[in-house]
């Protein structure tokens, strides 16, 4: 069974409007890869080759589900960093 199908039976939902299914499952892959490591938005760009909008979208959707936990880190100037860990 994929991931896809996983979440969809855990969470009773479809995917909201917007988001694709081959681009969720890609997402995913990647953070598995990760091995449980923190990562920022910016790794999953760069490992995706999506823009910061696309993955902000699908991290945000896969925080609502519980598969990822997002903390926010504050540096000593500038916007926070959100940090995310697949949980």
């Amino acid at each position: 069974m994929d991931k896809l199908n996983f979440i969809k039976k855990e969470n009773l939902e479809i995917l909201p409007k917007g988001l694709n299914e081959k681009t969720l499952n890609g997402i995913m892959n990647k953070i598995d890869s990760l091995e449980g490591k923190e990562f920022n938005i910016k790794e999953i760009c760069e490992l995706t080759e999506m823009s910061n909008v696309t993955i902000k979208k699908y991290l945000d959707y896969l925080e609502k589900i519980d598969y990822i936990k997002e903390n926010i880190t504050y540096g000593n100037i500038g916007r926070p960093q959100y940090v995310y860990k697949k949980l």
